[in-house]
């Protein structure tokens, strides 16, 4: 296991819940049904608490990670303050759809504010690794960015009816999926240059394209729903060129 998996998980996940808001905002769900207003914000909770408990063991041992949180400019407190931030929208979303049966437009707007801050912040903590050729090189913030839209878009087309019939959010997810995979290729050379594999990172190009080809191919089949297979082929791509960055940091 790489040193730091805790950190992969808490980018993965919370870059996943908070960008599937911003995707909430821009295209809510047409007319529906209590459970499937519940369900968008009940798993962003989950992969929330999933990945700021991870978060805590980054250290070694949590009480350091509270010690951390004391410094305002240090990447992991602002990481923290805007989560936490995020996981409040969030569970106010819970509540008022839960309890209120209520879509709050503006709540999923703020929401998606917040959860594209996330990532923006998760990529500026890298990129001020200095010290690490790696991680510095202006490819990693869009490479955080995209990687979570692109995982936040596949995470709401779940709770979507056929997605990629809707012609706005299939084309919105093909270019920030197109994107993520052009970032991922975009760090062949600097791995390269660095003499580590860029396999992972070839590997992650093919299959989250292979991803945005299959949303073209789905609004134009209506014999079969694409909708988990993109899911599927988003996550492993961008679980396994974040893997390979994370394993050399």
């Amino acid at each position: 296991m790489i040193q730091e998996f805790p950190l992969f998980i808490f980018t993965l996940l919370g870059g996943a819940a908070g960008c599937s808001y911003v995707f909430a905002a821009l295209f809510p769900l047409e007319k529906p049904q209590r459970t499937r207003k519940v369900a968008l914000p009940l798993v962003a909770l989950i992969l929330l608490a999933v990945s700021g408990l991870t978060l805590l063991t980054h250290l070694g041992h949590p009480e350091r990670m509270f010690n951390a949180f004391g410094n305002p400019s240090a990447g992991i407190t602002q990481e923290g303050v805007v989560m936490i931030c995020f996981g409040v929208i969030v569970l106010v979303d819970f509540v008022m759809c839960a309890v209120k049966d209520r879509d709050i437009r503006w709540l999923k707007i703020v929401g998606g504010v917040f959860g594209l801050l996330l990532s923006c912040v998760m990529a500026n903590a890298y990129f001020q690794m200095l010290g690490k050729p790696c991680a510095s090189n202006p490819v990693v913030v869009p490479m955080f960015i995209f990687g979570n839209l692109a995982t936040g878009a596949a995470l709401y087309s779940l709770f979507m009816a056929r997605p990629f019939d809707k012609s706005a959010f299939k084309w919105s997810d093909f270019v920030v999926t197109v994107i993520a995979a052009l970032t991922f290729c975009a760090l062949v050379p600097v791995f390269e240059a660095n003499q580590l594999s860029v396999a992972p990172f070839v590997i992650a190009t093919i299959v989250v394209l292979a991803a945005a080809v299959c949303m073209l191919i789905a609004g134009k089949c209506e014999k079969f729903d694409f909708t988990v297979v993109v899911c599927a082929l988003v996550f492993i791509g961008v679980m396994v060129a974040r893997f390979a960055f994370y394993s050399v940091i």
